[in-house]
């Protein structure tokens, strides 16, 4: 892009022969450059939510995870009250009295 005396042009050129070269340069409309700072200022806006998301997604997994451990933690702590709980022989204490037991049927 050219500015020359107050007004934007866009350039072009093309090979002639060997030695030479054709420049064009075309007029763009004056809103041009206002739109053309428009399109980067939106670009730019769309590139800091693209990141703000990959921030919001990692945030959410981690959340993810901290709770899925949790879960397996305090069933992994359920399991063993239940085995500290249970007798081998098959006996199971009477309602009570916990250290009373009877066999199961």
């Amino acid at each position: 892009m050219l500015n020359w005396e107050n007004r934007n042009y866009i350039l072009g050129s093309a090979p002639v022969n060997a030695r030479g070269k054709i420049l064009v340069a075309i007029p763009l409309p004056q809103s041009f450059a206002e739109t053309q700072g428009q399109l980067a200022a939106s670009q730019r806006r769309y590139l800091e939510l693209a990141r703000e998301r990959r921030q919001v997604r990692l945030t959410y997994m981690t959340i993810l995870m901290a709770l899925t451990g949790l879960v397996l933690f305090v069933q992994h702590l359920a399991g063993l009250a239940a085995l500290e709980n249970s007798d081998p022989a098959g006996r199971r204490p009477r309602p009570g009295n916990p250290g009373d037991f009877q066999r199961q049927s």
